[in-house]
C-alpha cells in the first residue's frame, strides 16, 4: 500500500512537471511566433522573393552581360535533370519526400549530440529548413531560431508540394565563388547550364551548401572530390547509381573554372547604355535582383569588332600624328552602327578604351558637324523641286567666268561655302521643320549651321542619315527590342513609329550623289570596299573634329575621332585627317557578315526616277537622276 502511494506521488508529480512543460513550451512557442512570417509571406515564396541577377543578350540570343547584385538565374524544376536532383536528396535529406517538413529521427540524433555537447554543435536540417532558414531567418547556432526553424519548416510542408519546395532550394541556396542558385553554380564552375551537367558534376555541386567555402573546387579541389566521393557513395547506396557507375564517376576528371564567369567587360559601353535606358521604366535597385532577360537589338560580334577597330585606329593616329594625351586635352573616338529600317542598335562604341575613360561620346557628347549637314539641305531643295544640276546660286550667270557650282558638284566634294548659298534661298523655317523630323537638337537658327557649325551627337547623325538609306522614312535609334520578366513574360516590346521625311525620290538620288562622293569626291578614302557604298567624310576647319559615314542598305555606321578638350587637332590637314579616319571605318566595314551586304538597292516608287548626262561646261562626265516632271536642270 506505501509502494501504491509512492507510485501515485510519483506518477502525479511527473504528470505535473510534464503539464508544466507543456505549457511552458506553448508559451515559449507563442512567444516565437510572435516573430514569424505572416501567411501571405509564406504563401509568396516564388522566384519573385529570390534576387535574380537580369541578363541581357543580343540580337542572335548571345550573352552581353548582366545587371545583378547576387550570379542567380531561376530555373524550374521540370528543366533540372534528374541526377541533379537525386545527387541533392542523397546528401541532403535522404527523406525528404516521406517527411512533413522535418525529419524526428535527425532531430533526435541531433538533440542528443547537441546536449552530451552542451551547445548546438550537430544540425539536423532537412531541404524544407533550409528554405525556411534562407528566407526568414538568420544562420545563428541558438536554441530559438531551431525551433522556428522547426515551426515554419511544418507550415511550409503543409503550404508547398515537394517539387516547389525542392525547386525553391535548387534555385536559392548559396554554392560559392558569387553564385546563388544551381544554375549559378554551373556556369561560375563548369561554364554550362545545369541541364547540361553530368553525374558527376552534379555530386561535386551537391557537396558544396555544407561548407561552400570549404569545399570549393576553384580552391580547395582535392577537398572537393573526396566530397563528391561521399555524394556518389550515398547515391549508389540509395540505387540512384549502379556500383559501375560510382567507379567511373569518382574516376572521371572534373574541369573546374579557376574563377567566376564575367560578361560585363565585352560591351560595357551598351551596358551602361541598357542600364540608363531601363532606368526610365524600371526601379534601379529593383533591376539588378528582378531576373529580367534584356533582349538588345546589339550584334555582340560587331560590337567587339567596332571596340577594338576604333580603340586601335584611335591610337595609331595618336602614334603617327604624335598626338600626346595630357590633362589639357586627348584624341577621342565613338561609332555606332544602326539598321536604317529599323533604328535598331548594332553597335556602340562610347570611346577608344572604357577601362580609360566610362564616359559615351557617342550619345552623350555634341561635335560640330562641318560638312556632314550638307546632305540634308541638299534634301530639303531637292524636296521644292531643285535637281542635282540646279547651281548653289541660281543669280549667277552661267557666263561668268566662275559658276556656281550645282548641288551635285557642292556634294561630292564637301563643298559648304557653295552650300551656304542654297541654304540661304531655302529659308530657315522651311529648313527647321526637316531638321525636327531628322531628330537633330541645334542650339543656333542662323547661317552658320550651313557652314559646319551645328552641332550633333554620334547617335542623332546615324538616325538623320538613316533616313536618306530608308527611302526617307525615320525610325528613332533604340536598343532594347523586349524585356522578360523572370516568368518569361513580356513586359516591355519596341514599337516602331516611323517618321516621314523625305519623299523616296530625293533620299534615292542623294544617295547616289554619296556614292560618286565615294568613287570620284571628297570620300574617295572610303573605296575599294563595296560597289553600293554611299558615303560621306568631313573634318570641321579648326581641324578638331573628323566625321565619317559609311551607309549600306542594310546597315548605317557613323564614327567621329576628335579633341577631347583643348586645342588639339586631329592631324596636320583635312586630307591628311581623312584618309586615316577613314581608314578606321573600312577595317570596321571589312569584318562586316554578309548577312549585312546582301541587299540590292531598289528604285524610287513614289515618284518615277530618270537620268540625264550633265551639260559640257560642267566638266564632268555623268548621267544624274532626277524625278520625272522636274527640270533636269
Amino acid at each position: 500500500m506505501k509502494f501504491q502511494n509512492i507510485l501515485t506521488k510519483l506518477f502525479v508529480l511527473l504528470a505535473g512537471l510534464i503539464s508544466i512543460s507543456v505549457i511552458v513550451l506553448f508559451f515559449y512557442v507563442a512567444e516565437l511566433s510572435q516573430d514569424l512570417p505572416t501567411n501571405e509571406q509564406l504563401e509568396n515564396l516564388d522566384s519573385d522573393r529570390l534576387q535574380l541577377a537580369s541578363e541581357v543578350f543580343d540580337r542572335h540570343g548571345l550573352k552581353i552581360g548582366e545587371i545583378a547584385e547576387q550570379r542567380r538565374y531561376y530555373v524550374p524544376l521540370k528543366n533540372i535533370p534528374e541526377h541533379v536532383k537525386q545527387s541533392f536528396l542523397a546528401i541532403e535529406d535522404t527523406d525528404f519526400y516521406s517527411h512533413f517538413g522535418i525529419s524526428i529521427r535527425s532531430i533526435l540524433r541531433a538533440g542528443l549530440t547537441n546536449l552530451f555537447k552542451g551547445k548546438i554543435k550537430e544540425g539536423a536540417s532537412t531541404i524544407t529548413q533550409q528554405v525556411v532558414r534562407v528566407y526568414f531567418l538568420s544562420s545563428e547556432r541558438s536554441w530559438s531560431r531551431k525551433v522556428k526553424e522547426v515551426i515554419l519548416a511544418v507550415m511550409v510542408d503543409f503550404k508547398y508540394s515537394k517539387n516547389q519546395i525542392l525547386e525553391l532550394y535548387l534555385n536559392k541556396i548559396f554554392f560559392g565563388n558569387h553564385s546563388y542558385g544551381i544554375e549559378a553554380a554551373s556556369r561560375n564552375y563548369f561554364r554550362k547550364s545545369v541541364r547540361d551537367l553530368n553525374v558527376g558534376e552534379a555530386a561535386l555541386l551537391a557537396g558544396l551548401p555544407k561548407a561552400p567555402s570549404r569545399f570549393a573546387p576553384n580552391k580547395h579541389f582535392e577537398r572537393a572530390k573526396k566530397r563528391q566521393k561521399v555524394v556518389l557513395q550515398r547515391m549508389r547506396d540509395l540505387g540512384f547509381i549502379s556500383s559501375a557507375e560510382f567507379q567511373n564517376w569518382q574516376k572521371r576528371k572534373i574541369k573546374v573554372e579557376p574563377k567566376s564567369e564575367r560578361f560585363y567587360s565585352r560591351a560595357p559601353y551598351v551596358m551602361d547604355a541598357v542600364r540608363n535606358e531601363l532606368s526610365r521604366t524600371f526601379d534601379l535597385q529593383k533591376l539588378s535582383v528582378s531576373g529580367l532577360k534584356i533582349h538588345t537589338t546589339i550584334d555582340l560580334d560587331l560590337q567587339i569588332s567596332m571596340a577594338n577597330t576604333l580603340m586601335r585606329g584611335v591610337r595609331n593616329i595618336q602614334k603617327t600624328s604624335g598626338i600626346k594625351s595630357t590633362p589639357e586635352g586627348e584624341l577621342q573616338g565613338a561609332m555606332v552602327s544602326i539598321n536604317p529600317h529599323t533604328g535598331g542598335i548594332y553597335a556602340m562604341q562610347g570611346g577608344k578604351n572604357y577601362n580609360e575613360n566610362e564616359f559615351n561620346r557617342s550619345e552623350n557628347t555634341k561635335r560640330r558637324l562641318g560638312p556632314m549637314y550638307l546632305p540634308f539641305y541638299s534634301a530639303m531643295a531637292l524636296e521644292r523641286g531643285y535637281t542635282l544640276q540646279t547651281l548653289s546660286d541660281r543669280s549667277k550667270d552661267m557666263k561668268s567666268k566662275r559658276r556656281s557650282l550645282s548641288i551635285y558638284e557642292m556634294l561630292i566634294n564637301s563643298d559648304v561655302y557653295e552650300g551656304a548659298k542654297l541654304y540661304s534661298a531655302l529659308g530657315m523655317g522651311n529648313i527647321q521643320q526637316y531638321d525636327e523630323k531628322l531628330g537633330f537638337k541645334f542650339k543656333r537658327d542662323d547661317l552658320m549651321l550651313s557652314l559646319g557649325y551645328g552641332e550633333s551627337s554620334v547617335i542623332e547623325l546615324a538616325s538623320a542619315y538613316s533616313a536618306l538609306a530608308n527611302a526617307g522614312v525615320r525610325n528613332k535609334p533604340y536598343l532594347i527590342q523586349k524585356v522578360l520578366d523572370n516568368k518569361g513574360v513580356v513586359v516591355r516590346n519596341h514599337e516602331l513609329k516611323p517618321i516621314k521625311v523625305f519623299s523616296d525620290s530625293t533620299s534615292y538620288i542623294i544617295n547616289f550623289a554619296m556614292k560618286d562622293s565615294v568613287k570620284f569626291g571628297n570620300s574617295t578614302q572610303l573605296s575599294g570596299i563595296f560597289t553600293n557604298l554611299a558615303g560621306y567624310t568631313g573634318v570641321t576647319d579648326d581641324l578638331q573634329n573628323s566625321w565619317v559615314v559609311s551607309s549600306l542598305p542594310k546597315i548605317i555606321s557613323v564614327s567621329w575621332i576628335g579633341a577631347e578638350k583643348g586645342q588639339i587637332k586631329v592631324g596636320p590637314d583635312t586630307k591628311e585627317i581623312s584618309i586615316r579616319h577613314g581608314e578606321i571605318v573600312k577595317n570596321f566595314d571589312r569584318k562586316l557578315s554578309q548577312d549585312y551586304l546582301r541587299h540590292q538597292d531598289v528604285l524610287p516608287k513614289e515618284s518615277p526616277i530618270a537620268f540625264s548626262r550633265l551639260p559640257q561646261s560642267f566638266n564632268i562626265s555623268r548621267s544624274l537622276p532626277f524625278v520625272i516632271g522636274t527640270s533636269a536642270l
